[in-house]
C-alpha cells in the first residue's frame, strides 16, 4: 500500500483479517489494491522417495542407473516420460518415472541391497516447508558421575529431511533439500554417542521433474540370511537350505524428490 493509505488499514498476520477505516474514497481504493494482490497461494505435492543402497550395489551400476533421457525434440509430457538406463540396457523406465523407480528399488530390497524407508506425498503451499522423519525417538536418563540429579533427554536417531519448494517460472521450481541422517554409535550409558550428517542444497527442476541427492554415507552391520522360501524355515534340515552371513558394509543414503504444481482451487 502507499504510505498515505497506511494509517487507514490494520492487519493482523496470524488471523489474517485486514480492517479497513477511511473515507469513500481511499477506501475503495484500498479494496481494489487488496483485490489485486489477494490471490489464492500455489500448492505443491512433494513426492519422496528415502532409500539406503549399499555402496557396492550402487558403484556397480554407478550413475547410468539413475540417468534420464528424452527423444530428441520431445516436450515434457503431463508424466514426465523418461528412461532409466540400466547397463547393458537391461531395465527402462518408460512412463512415471516416481512409480517405476521405487518399484525397482523395491526389487533391490528384496535382495538385501537396498532399504526403502519412506514413500510419501506430501501437499505444501509454494514457500512453506515439508518435513519428514524416519527413525526412532528414544528417551534416556542422563546423569553425570558423583552427581545424584538425573535429566531426561530426548535423542532422534534415523533420517529427517525438511523440502522447501519455491516456484520461480512457468513450471520451474527451487527446491531447498536439508536431509539429515544419525545413528547410534556407542549407546552404552552414561557415554551414549550419536553420529549425525547433514548437508543442505539449493536446485532449480522442471514440475514432474525428480531431483537426487547422494553423498551421505554409513556403516551397517547385521547378519543376513538367504533361504528357500519354506524349506529353508523346516526345522533339521532348514540348514541345507538357508546361509547365513555375518558382514559390515558400507550404505549410501538416496533421496528422490519430485515437486508437482497443482492447479489452483484442484486441491
Amino acid at each position: 500500500l502507499p504510505a498515505f493509505l497506511s494509517p487507514y488499514v490494520q492487519a493482523g498476520y496470524d488471523s489474517r483479517i485486514v480492517t479497513i477505516s477511511a473515507p469513500p474514497a481511499e477506501l475503495e481504493r484500498i479494496k481494489n489494491l487488496i483485490q489485486a494482490v489477494d490471490q489464492p497461494q500455489q500448492l505443491i505435492e512433494i513426492q519422496v522417495i528415502v532409500t539406503e543402497v549399499s555402496t557396492d550395489f550402487f558403484k556397480d551400476f554407478g550413475s547410468k542407473m539413475f540417468s534420464y533421457s528424452m527423444q530428441a525434440g520431445q516436450s515434457k509430457n503431463d508424466d514426465w516420460t523418461g528412461s532409466l538406463d540400466f547397463d547393458g540396457s537391461a531395465l527402462s523406465l518408460v512412463l512415471d518415472v516416481y512409480g517405476t523407480l521405487l518399484s525397482q528399488l523395491k526389487l533391490a530390497e528384496q535382495n538385501q541391497e537396498a532399504k526403502v524407508h519412506a514413500d510419501p506425498k506430501i501437499v505444501v503451499a509454494e514457500g512453506s516447508s515439508a518435513e519428514l522423519f524416519i527413525g526412532d525417538r528414544q528417551i534416556v536418563m542422563l546423569s553425570a558421575a558423583g552427581d545424584n540429579i538425573s535429566r531426561v533427554e530426548r535423542i532422534d536417531v534415523g533420517v529427517s529431511l525438511k523440502v522447501t519448494p519455491r516456484i520461480v517460472g512457468d513450471d520451474e521450481i527451487m527446491l531447498t533439500i536439508a536431509p539429515e541422517m544419525s545413528h547410534f554409535v556407542n549407546e552404552a550409558k552414561p557415554d551414549i554417542i550419536v553420529k549425525q550428517s547433514s548437508v543442505s542444497t539449493t536446485i532449480k527442476v522442471q514440475d514432474r521433474q525428480t531431483a537426487m541427492l547422494v553423498g551421505m554415507s554409513m556403516q551397517d552391520s547385521g547378519d543376513y540370511s538367504r533361504k528357500v522360501p519354506i524349506l529353508g524355515d523346516i526345522p533339521l534340515i532348514r540348514w541345507f537350505f538357508r546361509s547365513d552371513i555375518e558382514r559390515t558394509r558400507d550404505k549410501e543414503l538416496l533421496i528422490f524428490v519430485t515437486p508437482t504444481i497443482l492447479e489452483t482451487g484442484g486441491f
